[in-house]
């Protein structure tokens, strides 16, 4: 009825604002805190991320639709099987765009700004765990959203809080840097901790701890990968190139090798990932009958 349709566009008015506020912050307190340079600094590298976010979102458009339709057809089995392909996908494409990212941003920042617009690596890590949590996190958000999971108006009223009231502690007293510290706190406690908690709760109707079962073990595939990718290049940096060529002929190696052993060890280890793999494969096959 009108109440409820009322109700509900209340409870998803309070998500946005509190993801306008979080997303919105940062900079301000860097421009009152620090200065107006440094606010262009970041905004160079927040660009970078945000165009990477948007081509790894675009291979997603259209799938909250089929998300919807699933919820709709409350197959919890169908449902879990989905949801952990979308994770072990989200998981890959995040895991290898955020190492590429660590491994080569100094280096593209340098050829295109010159070497006095780089930040520090604390920054730049900071950065790049924010943007892994955004990938990994839209799982639950899909599936959240589609059961239509918005009465928690507290948690981005909570996560504005939070995200603010750190940043400007942690900005007296460790600059920059606590800036993005605060959000990445904010970000974890919220969409990392709270949210799964409860969609699966309170959509799926099981237990939360199969979710962090799941998600642990893709963390340690992950670390996996980076530890065997460490130990056949020796190294987590690119080749330092002088011109713009070079660095991209350098990224491409660095990204297939690691996107070649992510690969391997999430179809041998994950279950999801199989899964996926099979789905792809049976879509193609078919297409070519």
């Amino acid at each position: 009825n009108n109440r409820d349709l009322l109700a509900k566009i209340k409870q998803i008015s309070f998500h946005k604002l509190g993801s306008f506020v979080t997303n919105s912050t940062d900079n301000i307190i860097i421009f009152s805190f620090i200065n107006p340079a440094t606010v262009a600094f970041v905004g160079n590298y927040q660009m970078v991320l945000n165009n990477v976010n948007i081509l790894v979102s675009k291979l997603f458009q259209g799938t909250n639709a089929s998300v919807g339709n699933l919820v709709a057809e409350n197959d919890l089995k169908n449902m879990l099987k989905v949801f952990w392909e979308f994770m072990a996908l989200r998981f890959f494409l995040a895991g290898c765009s955020s190492v590429l990212l660590y491994v080569s941003f100094d280096s593209f920042i340098s050829i295109w700004l010159g070497e006095k617009y780089l930040l520090s690596h604390y920054i730049l890590l900071i950065l790049i765990a924010i943007f892994f949590m955004l990938q990994v996190r839209q799982p639950v958000d899909s599936f959240k959203q589609a059961y239509g999971l918005y009465a928690d108006t507290w948690s981005p009223v909570a996560q504005s809080v939070i995200n603010l009231g750190l940043s400007i502690i942690f900005v007296i007293k460790y600059g920059v840097v606590g800036v993005f510290l605060g959000t990445l706190i904010s970000q974890f406690l919220i969409s990392m901790i709270w949210r799964p908690y409860y969609m699966f709760e309170y959509g799926f109707r099981i237990s939360h701890w199969i979710y962090w079962k799941g998600f642990g073990l893709h963390i340690f595939y992950l670390a996996l990968t980076c530890a065997i990718y460490y130990f056949i290049t020796g190294s987590v940096d690119i080749d330092k190139s002088p011109n713009l060529l070079l660095m991209l002929v350098n990224m491409l190696k660095a990204g297939l090798l690691f996107s070649v052993i992510y690969f391997s060890v999430l179809a041998f280890f994950s279950k999801g990932f199989k899964d996926l793999v099979k789905r792809i494969y049976g879509l193609i096959k078919a297409k070519f009958k």
